[in-house]
């Protein structure tokens, strides 16, 4: 996570299935915390990958209960700044487990390959995050109304969200 935080999810109890709980590991101290959260699944097999606004996405995986086992075709987000879990409206086009999550330059999500459990994928899919939203605010600096033809200029933009959190 963006605070040096590792983010640890689901997983599986041989003899009980899948989980649905996480927690976090701070590296600079070697603690595990456990997240009073639960999941919107419970996931074994799928990918996990931190988004640019600071959000981690949860994706496809397996559900395995009573030694029967589904693939998956939903998502999930963490906040980590109210640690929680909501679902992802829609589902994924495939079930997958055992995909690939890569993160392209303009924040969205290239989940490809996987399985369904039988076959294997040769297919991919885009995740596009909404990446305004609880945005309250953008700051542009320096301020300056313009930049005169053939200069440069560097220009940093700060959005802030609610609760407080800003993305550079």
């Amino acid at each position: 996570l963006n605070d040096g935080t590792v983010l640890i999810t689901g997983g599986d109890l041989p003899g009980a299935g899948s989980l649905n709980t996480a927690e976090l590991y701070n590296p600079s101290t070697g603690t595990f915390t456990a997240i009073s959260a639960v999941m919107t699944s419970a996931r074994i097999y799928h990918d996990a990958i931190l988004l640019n606004g600071g959000k981690v996405l949860l994706s496809g995986g397996e559900a395995d209960s009573g030694g029967s086992s589904t693939a998956l075709n939903t998502a999930e987000l963490y906040d980590p700044i109210a640690q929680q879990f909501t679902a992802v409206a829609g589902n994924m086009i495939s079930v997958r487990e055992h995909q690939t999550a890569t993160l392209l330059n303009d924040g969205t999500v290239l989940e490809d390959g996987g399985t369904d459990g039988n076959n294997a994928f040769n297919t991919a899919e885009i995740y596009t995050t909404s990446k305004l939203t609880g945005l309250t605010s953008i700051v542009i600096s320096p301020a300056m109304p313009s930049v005169p033809i053939g200069a440069q200029q560097l220009l940093v933009a700060t959005g802030t969200f609610n609760g407080g959190g800003t993305q550079v």
